[in-house]
């Protein structure tokens, strides 16, 4: 018989066995940990995939190790944030979601943060950190822009700018998972931090789920299928064209607000297969 995801709404093939967490978006099924409640907002019909998503990856990892091991008893796969950051470009803010929770991971650069104690500075006098989502429409490949506002300087913010691909694995897991949750996990690392070291904080914005789906849904509306990587880039072109400058068309008394509230959900990437 067939269920669906309380979470994203995935249909799942349940006759001979229950998973316990679903394939897509890695949330709790019921059965694991307790009955589920279907979560607000997590309704967009996203467009096929075109890549995989961190969590699609862990996915394959555990059960490829499963069949090479048999497929006898459960597999962990563990993954490092301080090795994972390390790896991404600088000043491009990473939205994923790990095990069901919203997760945004950043490697800032010396020339934008010259002090790597500004990262810890920035967690211990202040709030949080903000976000401002919004559709971008004006190009053949509709997307949603993302600017990243880190408070190193209270009157003159450091804002990242980043083009999402709605049909993106990691940018669709993002998405759902903020919109049935309004918390979020911040990953940090600055260029100058030693080998590994990376700080990890939870966050929570209030009314968050809202925001994402009135960004989302125009451009989840607008997408047509077909849509290719190179019509993708034409967009983002023209995004900076409308947008010349990370700051341009930002209003910081309009962002969302993810407030530090301590311990992340995921301190580290795990997946239990």
């Amino acid at each position: 018989m067939f269920t669906r995801c309380p979470i994203c709404g995935k249909k799942l093939f349940t006759l001979f066995s229950r998973a316990s967490t679903c394939p897509k978006c890695g949330g709790a099924l019921s059965g694991a940990d307790g009955p589920t409640v279907p979560k607000k907002g997590a309704d967009l019909d996203f467009p096929p995939r075109i890549s995989d998503s961190t969590m699609d990856g862990l996915r394959k990892q555990a059960q490829g190790a499963g069949e090479f091991g048999g497929g006898r008893g459960s597999l962990i796969i563990h993954g490092s944030w301080g090795r994972f950051v390390a790896d991404r470009p600088q000043d491009i803010p990473f939205y994923t979601a790990v095990n069901g929770r919203a997760t945004i991971a950043v490697l800032i650069s010396r020339s934008n943060v010259p002090d790597p104690d500004d990262l810890k500075r920035v967690l211990e006098n202040s709030s949080g950190v903000s976000i401002q989502l919004s559709a971008f429409l004006e190009g053949r490949h509709p997307l949603v822009r993302a600017s990243f506002i880190f408070p190193d300087n209270p009157s003159n913010p450091l804002i990242l700018e980043s083009p999402l691909n709605i049909s993106d694995g990691d940018i669709q897991d993002f998405a759902i998972a903020a919109m049935a949750d309004d918390a979020v996990d911040l990953v940090l690392r600055h260029q100058a931090f030693p080998e590994g070291d990376v700080i990890v904080v939870g966050c929570r914005g209030a009314g968050l789920s809202d925001v994402v789906k009135r960004a989302f849904g125009p451009v989840v509306e607008a997408y047509e299928t077909g849509l290719t990587r190179t019509e993708f880039t034409a967009s983002k072109r023209l995004m900076e064209q409308v947008y010349p400058s990370a700051n341009a068309g930002v209003r910081l008394d309009l962002a969302t607000l993810l407030a530090f509230e301590g311990e992340a959900r995921n301190r580290i990437i795990k997946y239990v297969g």
